[in-house]
């Protein structure tokens, strides 16, 4: 597992899986199908994070 900046958002997709699981098993099918959409979105805007450098482990800030 890479460290995001002291972030890791296992537990965010994990939360998912378990909620859509929840749905399929208590015939929520449209709950399931925006989970899984839900799901999607949540794996790709996390995959685009990127480690932490050194300069910013240090605490600095980049400006914007």
């Amino acid at each position: 597992m890479v460290e995001l900046c002291g972030v890791t958002h296992d537990w965010l997709i994990e939360a998912l899986v378990d909620l859509r699981a929840y749905a399929r098993k208590h015939d929520l099918p449209a709950l399931s199908e925006q989970l899984d959409v839900t799901l999607q979105v949540a794996q790709l805007e996390t995959a685009q994070d990127t480690p932490c450098s050194a300069h910013n482990r240090q605490g600095h800030q980049s400006s914007e």
